[in-house]
């Protein structure tokens, strides 16, 4: 059950919502692919990424229209991943404030970061992280709820 809701309705809620975010960020990404001078690596682990949600959430709406758990699996392992990077992503920027407020490191080290850019992050991975776990303990509440019932249904005929 998720906001007062069939369980059903909010993982697709949470599936559109997800792609609603994905594909624009998706088109995005691609149009600029040659346009980054900076990061390039970064830019394409990025749109794969994208891309990889776009497919993980398609898979988690064919799931809970067909009811199958192993659609769901897909969904689940990739938000997972995303989970350890936000909150890999977390532990960084709490270093990072850590290394500001010491000054264990030469100024020079730390130049392109200031505090409010780094309370930024970590505000904003908290969040996502938050969100995303929500919407992980959710699907697989669900996922659980549907392999137990289709377990039942498939079970063969037992003759005393």
């Amino acid at each position: 059950m998720c906001c007062c809701l069939d369980s059903r309705i909010s993982i697709v809620i949470i599936g559109i919502f997800n792609l609603t975010l994905g594909v624009p960020t998706f088109i995005v990404l691609l149009m600029t692919l040659g346009y980054c001078d900076q990061i390039e690596d970064f830019h394409y682990i990025r749109t794969f990424m994208t891309l990889l949600s776009i497919v993980a959430n398609i898979y988690l709406l064919e799931g809970v229209q067909f009811k199958k758990p192993s659609y769901l699996q897909i969904w689940i392992v990739f938000q997972t991943l995303i989970l350890i990077i936000l909150f890999l992503s977390m532990l960084f920027g709490i270093m990072l404030l850590i290394f500001i407020f010491t000054e264990l490191f030469p100024p020079i080290y730390l130049k392109p970061y200031n505090i409010e850019t780094v309370v930024g992050f970590e505000v904003m991975c908290f969040l996502a992280f938050a969100l995303n776990s929500y919407f992980w303990m959710v699907v697989k509440n669900y996922q659980i709820e549907v392999g137990l019932t289709s377990a039942v249904e498939n079970r063969p005929i037992q003759f005393v």
